[in-house]
C-alpha cells in the first residue's frame, strides 16, 4: 500500500483553513498523513486546524521560518517515514474534488520518469490562474494551450521547465535524488531553483490536464513597499547565481559578473535600479560564501538539505 505525505506551510492563513485541509481530509487517497508545518502564527490558525481537523499533525516552528525551511521540515519526515509520495499544497489552494490526489498517484504510476507533476490551477473565478499560466506559457507549451479546452475532461500530461509549488506532487525518487529546498531562498524562487535540480537530475517536471487545484491567491491582502521590491529582485539574482547550469567554476565566476555588470550598466536606462548597486550586491556578497556552499551541495544526486 502506497504511503502519502501531504505537507501545508500555514502562516496566518485562518480564512483558508477549512477548504484547504478539508479538502485534503476528504480526499479518497488511503494510508494519508496531513501535515500543518506553521510558521508562527498569530492569528487562529492553529486553533482553527485543532479545532476543525484533529486528524492533521501540527509542527509549530515558533517563528517564520519562510516556505523551503518550513517544507524541509516536512519533507525530511516524509523521507524519514519512508513515504512514496510527497503532496506539497499552499495553504490558500485546496482540491477540486475528492479524487484529484488519486488522479495525480495515478498519472504518475504510469510516469515514472517524472519527479514533479502538478494539476491545473484555476483561481476561484474558475479562470487558469496567471502565475500557472506565467509558468507555462515560459515554455511556449501550445500543445496544452491549444488543447485547453480538454481541461475539465481528458488527462493528460504536458513536460515543462518548471512550476510553481502551490500544489507538486513529488516522488520518492525525487525526494531520494533532490532533498529538499535551498535554505537560501526564503519566500519565493525556492520552487524555481527545485525545478533546477530536478531536471539536471534527469528527472522530468509537468502539469496534468483535468485534474485541477483551487489557488484563491487573490483574496491575499498585499500591500508592496520599497523593501518587497528590493527583495524580490535580490531573489531574482540570487536566483540566477545559484545556477547549476555552468561546465565550470569559471564559467560560473563569469556569468556572475555578466549579471553584475549589467546591472550597472542598466541602472542608467532606470534609476531605481541604483538601489542594486547599494542594496543587493553587498547582500549577494555577503552570503557570497553561503551561496557558493548551497549550490556545490545542491549539485549532488543526494536528499540534500535535509539534516
Amino acid at each position: 500500500m502506497l504511503k502519502i505525505y501531504s505537507i501545508v506551510v500555514t502562516y496566518n492563513g485562518s480564512k483558508f483553513i477549512k477548504d484547504c485541509f478539508g479538502s485534503l481530509i476528504n480526499s479518497k487517497v488511503i494510508n494519508h498523513s496531513i501535515l500543518a508545518i506553521d510558521n508562527g502564527s498569530n492569528d487562529d490558525t492553529v486553533s482553527l486546524i485543532r479545532k476543525y481537523f484533529p486528524q492533521v499533525e501540527i509542527i509549530e516552528n515558533g517563528k517564520n521560518l519562510g516556505f523551503g525551511k518550513a517544507n524541509n521540515i516536512g519533507l525530511k519526515k516524509a523521507l524519514n517515514d519512508n513515504a512514496d509520495y510527497v503532496f506539497l499544497l499552499n495553504q490558500d489552494a485546496w482540491l477540486e474534488g475528492v479524487d484529484t490526489l488519486d488522479k495525480l498517484i495515478d498519472l504518475h504510476q504510469k510516469n515514472q520518469d517524472y519527479g514533479i507533476i502538478s494539476p491545473i490551477h484555476l483561481n476561484k473565478s474558475g479562470k487558469i490562474d496567471e502565475g500557472f499560466l506565467n509558468y507555462i506559457s515560459r515554455d511556449k507549451n501550445s500543445l496544452f494551450l491549444s488543447n485547453i479546452s480538454e481541461m475539465p475532461g481528458n488527462i493528460n500530461l504536458y513536460s515543462c521547465n518548471g512550476i510553481n509549488a502551490a500544489a507538486w506532487l513529488i516522488s520518492k525518487q525525487c525526494l531520494e535524488k533532490i532533498g529538499g529546498f535551498m535554505p537560501l531562498f526564503y519566500h519565493y524562487a525556492e520552487d524555481d531553483n527545485y525545478c533546477q535540480r530536478v531536471l539536471k537530475s534527469g528527472l522530468k517536471i509537468g502539469f496534468a490536464s483535468g485534474i485541477i487545484i483551487i489557488h484563491d491567491r487573490e483574496s491575499r491582502k498585499t500591500k508592496y513597499k520599497l523593501k518587497d521590491k528590493i527583495n524580490k529582485n535580490y531573489r531574482k539574482y540570487l536566483s540566477v547565481f545559484t545556477s547549476i547550469n555552468h561546465k565550470s567554476f569559471w564559467d560560473y565566476l563569469l556569468f556572475v559578473f555578466k549579471n553584475v555588470m549589467n546591472i550597472i550598466w542598466n541602472y542608467k536606462k532606470d534609476p531605481f535600479k541604483l538601489l542594486y548597486l547599494i542594496v543587493i550586491i553587498p547582500m549577494l556578497i555577503f552570503n557570497s560564501f553561503t551561496i557558493y556552499n548551497q549550490r556545490k551541495k545542491s549539485k549532488r544526486i543526494f536528499p540534500n538539505f535535509l539534516k
